[in-house]
């Protein structure tokens, strides 16, 4: 049987979604725009989502336009080292 592996064609959207503290928040969220900004990526769409049951954590979706793996990659480091960002899937 002959498998072809699906290709993920470039440029296109990409979505990220950020969990973080519920203390670090707001910091949190800046951040991550600074980071968008930094990179000089097209098409942020950041959009707050639910709190966890306990309050503890928010999380956030973030979709922006990537021109290639490597840099959803990167970006997807930058996000991991924000002050209170806790995982990104």
């Amino acid at each position: 049987m002959d498998e072809k592996k699906a290709e993920i064609t470039f440029p296109r959207d990409w979505e990220y979604r950020i969990f973080c503290e519920n203390a670090k928040f707001e910091i949190a969220e800046k951040a991550v725009r600074s980071c968008v900004a930094e990179m000089g990526l097209d098409g942020l769409d950041l959009v707050s989502g639910g709190v966890s049951g306990s309050g503890t954590y928010r999380s956030l979706r973030l979709t922006v336009a990537v021109a290639s793996k490597d840099e959803a990659n990167s970006l997807g480091e930058a996000i991991k080292k924000i002050d209170g960002v806790r995982f990104i899937l």
